[in-house]
């Protein structure tokens, strides 16, 4: 197997004494060391957006997804009438172009997290750009842009709290045009982005240098003072550091140069930082670089640093062996509070009325009669895709009683928007050539 090494570079900053020659000084390592074993948040409420592109989502990713979709709903299409064919065509390619779009403009978030070490919620609604597409029935549309905001309500929610019985209880929560709640029991608390977002508060490195400066104890590493103290004097072997201010800010910032050697004396990593010279924590920038080539393998940048220590502009860029941007993820926040007592309040939830409850902790046919009903309810709606889904989805609740869904999508032949009236004639025959 080939073996692929990676350097990486940080940038960060600290007020010390520097030597000459690069070799840091005992107040440069002991700075180093706190910013390893930095303590993360034991708590954080944060609001925040998120651009993410990725440019291996080409249309041949996006077509292979729909096509297998419209397989699962409509059956194959060697089984489809022209009609069907052209209107399953059209559909694939709107999904695929209003994809396409949102990617490659950037994939656009906005959050809310909080956590408590118990308790986790995720608020979230979506962006997108400006798309004109061709929708099923060959219409030409356009999708207004949707730009996200201080004001732009969340469509999502999602809560992970303790049960009676000491597991977990999660709440799916969706206050768009489809409201609905689903309540399962859950192993334990999502960690989603929260550990991402602070992890933002100690060096990207961290787990390497606890790795090299530290010694196992209960699963976790703690700084080994024998390490410590050879490396003060330069004789740890197994790592080299070399600390030079910053060339572009040298009164606030150095440059540190980390070097990871395994026992056969080869160079396994390389991070060179720049960091904060009040806090060695604080990354302003950082580079990981195939170690063979030279190449640029990942590049992460922070800025706009608050009293806790936190960046308010994230960006994370990944290339690809070529030197071209694969992937790129940025975060810009609005607001952020760290170990901060949280309102149970926060993290509390009654369903409204008018939200579709789906209760897992239910029996199975408790759950399937609740389900009946609710999309029953969903054929009068005025929303047109509210009563197409309730037919599709009765479809399936019903496959064990032919004749009352018969009789259901009998009842929608005089729909008044075509793509129900069609869906119910396709089911209608479907049944009749099952008979």
């Amino acid at each position: 197997m080939k073996k692929v090494f990676i350097i990486v570079s940080f940038v960060f900053s600290v007020s010390l004494t520097f030597d000459a020659s690069g070799a840091p000084t005992s107040g440069q390592v002991e700075k180093l060391v706190a910013a390893a074993w930095k303590e993360l948040p034991r708590s954080i409420d944060v609001t925040y957006y998120r651009t993410l592109k990725d440019n291996t989502k080409t249309e041949q990713h996006f077509r292979k997804i729909y096509e297998e979709g419209a397989d699962q709903m409509h059956g194959p299409k060697e089984q489809l009438s022209p009609n069907e064919l052209a209107r399953r065509e059209r559909n694939i390619q709107m999904n695929v172009d209003i994809q396409l779009a949102a990617w490659q403009d950037g994939h656009k978030v906005k959050r809310r997290i909080c956590y408590d070490g118990e308790r986790f919620r995720i608020d979230w609604v979506f962006g997108n750009p400006a798309t004109t597409y061709v929708d099923e029935g060959g219409q030409k549309k356009f999708r207004p842009e949707k730009k996200l905001g201080p004001n732009t309500p969340f469509e999502t929610t999602s809560i992970d709290i303790t049960d009676t019985d000491g597991g977990y209880l999660r709440y799916s929560i969706s206050h768009a045009d489809n409201k609905s709640v689903t309540i399962r029991k859950v192993k334990g608390i999502s960690t989603f982005d929260n550990s991402r977002l602070m992890s933002f508060t100690r060096i990207p490195s961290s787990m390497f240098l606890q790795i090299k400066l530290g010694k196992k104890q209960n699963g976790s590493y703690e700084p080994d003072e024998t390490k410590i103290a050879k490396l003060k004097l330069g004789a740890l072997e197994s790592i080299n550091i070399d600390i030079q201010p910053d060339k572009d800010a040298p009164e606030t910032r150095d440059k540190i140069k980390v070097e990871f050697i395994n026992p056969s004396k080869q160079t396994t990593m390389i991070f060179t930082m720049i960091c904060s010279r009040k806090d060695y924590s604080i990354v302003y920038n950082c580079e990981f670089r195939n170690l063979s080539t030279g190449q640029l393998v990942l590049e992460r940048r922070a800025d706009n640093f608050d009293s806790q220590g936190f960046p308010h502009n994230f960006i994370e860029i990944q290339y690809d062996n070529s030197g071209q941007v694969k992937f790129s993820e940025e975060f810009r926040i609005e607001s952020v509070s760290l170990n901060t007592p949280i309102p149970s309040e926060v993290f509390d939830f009654t369903p409204p009325a008018d939200y579709k409850v789906t209760d897992y902790r239910k029996t199975p046919d408790e759950q399937k009669s609740a389900d009946i009903e609710y999309f029953k309810g969903w054929l009068k709606d005025e929303n047109w895709t509210r009563r197409y889904r309730a037919l599709t989805r009765l479809k399936e609740l019903l496959k064990e009683n032919p004749d009352q869904f018969k009789e259901i999508a009998t009842s929608m032949l005089n729909d008044k928007q075509p793509q129900v009236r069609m869906t119910a004639e396709s089911i209608l025959k479907s049944l009749e050539s099952n008979q």
